[in-house]
């Protein structure tokens, strides 16, 4: 057995004392034990002198023990001495959390207890012992301690096993509250996170982006007396906005709601909801397919192309669907546009598709184009099909559908097809066709077939109305001798100075109010008649659109460019291969009523 003299110590650390003392005599640390004499409680605050002792624990101020500045420490005095006692007599453990701030005792299953009048003394000072031996403060966050020993006093069969283990709490420190960072959240990124879509449209009302506002924390104190600091919230900058955004706040957060339509744009700390989006291309790997769904009707999209002109600014087999779309550089292979409106000062690939609802404006062309208005500077074995006018500068090729078609300069294998007008400045080359087929032309061909089901709708609706009308009315004459009866009464009476029968009255005065309504319904009746001849007239015309129509150029015909033009009525071909001066050409009706082609110098 270790032997060593028994001696006195002042400490501020039980275990710092043990280890110490244990590698100084190079004696097993478990082979040492002590008991408490006494023990001291001091503050200690930062910027004064002297520390403050505390005669009661319990007293301690909660301002001092949440201050960061002060610290609570305890001296004690020990008698250190050979340990005799098998301090697993209760086998109990005592457990704490990370923080320190609430200490567990267990007692172990299986634990005996002798009835002993000295037993809750005897528990507390072995307890006590444990924490100081484990570097925890005694007498400080005990309130509940005693009570909870007593409780358990009451509780212990004595003399038996425990059946199961026993916990409960022996200190009870002040847990932090943490501090809260501030944190912006992109409520818009969650939106679409799982497509591809570099867009991010947002609607009106929506919620697009919230602001957690810091909280500072409040400190605690561990079971050993430490401090615990809760640390510096992150102080994030408040997003500034414009008047595309409306904000609501409460204590906790700022949130940040679309007051339009549009895209999320939050660069800078500034947020705003925009409707151009300006990017520098536009491919698969960057952004995927810009389609702005509902808000395809808002939303413009700006490509400032800054690389080599053999990339295209527009990658290929893109799909994009927006509002307007401008781009300084070109379309390539299998890319599908929508747009309203579109300007591209560069080229599109011949396998690119465009469907424009109002105007495009395309530098070179070579794809298939659908558009309300086409403005091309060089058409190159593109494809054009548009619901008004198209205006090429120079046609190298390629084939256009449209009412009235405009060219600068047609050179080659052009194919072109209008209803109204062709019109030509300059032919510097061959092979080309100038066709003049109304029926080729959607916007000609829907309003054909619309007239002529209008016209049998309003021919059924007519003839059904007049039916009716000549029916009532032949029921309404039957009535004229029996009105001309009660007529008669009526005069009779007043003639004889009685009242005439009100039955008679009436009936003479329901009589002509129909009379009335007839009027209104036969010259409703007339109306309709005109509408309908009006209607007749107006298809009559429209299949006649081949005799309004005209093919003017100030440039000489050679005989290798051919003029067609087709009777909408029975797609009946009349052609020509003119030759020499003819600025005008037409088609006009002989004596027989036949068309011919007119051409004029």
């Amino acid at each position: 057995m270790i032997s060593f003299k028994p001696f006195s110590k002042k400490t501020v650390s039980v275990p710092k004392t043990f280890q110490v003392f244990s590698k100084d005599k190079n004696i097993n640390i478990k082979s040492i034990d002590f008991t408490l004499v006494s023990y001291e409680t001091f503050i200690r605050r930062k910027g004064v002198s002297e520390d403050i002792i505390l005669k009661d624990t319990t007293t301690i101020q909660p301002d001092i023990l949440l201050s960061p500045d002060a610290r609570v420490y305890q001296r004690y005095e020990i008698n250190i001495f050979p340990s005799e006692l098998d301090i697993s007599t209760y086998n109990i453990s005592l457990s704490s959390n990370v923080k320190k701030t609430k200490m567990i005792a267990t007692i172990a299953a299986g634990t005996v207890f002798s009835s002993d009048k000295n037993l809750e003394k005897n528990l507390k000072d072995f307890i006590w012992k444990k924490k100081l031996l484990s570097g925890f403060l005694i007498g400080v966050f005990e309130e509940e301690f005693e009570k909870q020993l007593k409780k358990l006093l009451e509780i212990l069969p004595y003399g038996k096993k425990l059946p199961k283990d026993i916990k409960f709490v022996v200190a009870q420190g002040i847990e932090p509250i943490e501090c809260v960072h501030s944190e912006i959240e992109k409520v818009y990124l969650y939106k679409k996170q799982n497509e591809r879509n570099y867009i991010d449209g947002v609607e009106l009302g929506e919620l697009i982006l919230r602001y957690q506002k810091h909280k500072n924390g409040l400190g605690g104190r561990s079971c050993e007396g430490k401090y615990l600091d809760p640390g510096k919230p992150t102080i994030l900058k408040v997003p500034k906005t414009d008047k595309t955004i409306q904000i609501k706040e409460d204590e906790h957060y700022i949130e940040f709601y679309a007051n339009e339509s549009g895209y999320v744009s939050y660069e800078n700390d500034f947020l705003s909801i925009s409707k151009t989006l300006k990017l520098e291309s536009a491919t698969f790997k960057t952004t995927g397919d810009l389609d702005a769904g509902e808000l395809n009707d808002e939303i413009s999209v700006t490509i400032e192309h800054s690389k080599g002109t053999y990339e295209d600014a527009i990658g290929g087999g893109l799909k994009i669907d927006v509002k307007g779309l401008s781009s300084n550089g070109s379309i390539g292979s299998n890319t599908q546009i929508s747009a309203c409106e579109l300007s591209l000062e560069a080229q599109t690939h011949k396998k690119s598709s465009l469907a424009i609802k109002n105007k495009a404006n395309i530098k070179l062309h070579r794809g298939d184009l659908l558009a309300n208005e086409a403005q091309i500077e060089v058409l190159e074995t593109g494809k054009v099909k548009a619901h008004k006018t198209v205006h090429v500068k120079k046609m190298i090729g390629g084939e256009i559908i449209a009412p009235k078609v405009y060219i600068d300069e047609l050179v080659s294998n052009g194919k072109i097809t209008a209803s109204e007008l062709i019109e030509i400045k300059s032919i510097s080359g061959d092979h080309n066709t100038l066709i003049i087929n109304p029926n080729q032309i959607e916007g000609y061909h829907q309003a054909k077939e619309q007239l002529q089901r209008d016209i049998l709708q309003r021919k059924k609706n007519y003839q059904e109305d007049q039916k009716t009308f000549e029916s009532k009315l032949q029921e309404h004459n039957e009535q004229i001798q029996r009105m001309q009866t009660f007529q008669r009464r009526v005069n009779e009476a007043k003639i004889s100075g009685k009242t005439p029968m009100k039955q008679d009255i009436l009936r003479i005065k329901e009589y002509k109010r129909k009379s009335e309504t007839f009027t209104q319904q036969q010259q409703k009746l007339l109306d309709e008649k005109k509408e309908l001849e009006m209607l007749e007239l107006q298809l009559t015309n429209l299949l006649e659109q081949d005799l309004h129509a005209k093919i003017i150029t100030n440039s000489l015909y050679d005989g290798h460019t051919k003029v067609i033009f087709i009777n909408p009525m029975d797609a009946t071909e009349i052609s020509l291969l003119p030759h020499g001066q003819a600025k005008t050409i037409t088609l006009e009706l002989d004596k027989n009523g036949q068309r011919v082609i007119k051409t004029t110098a």
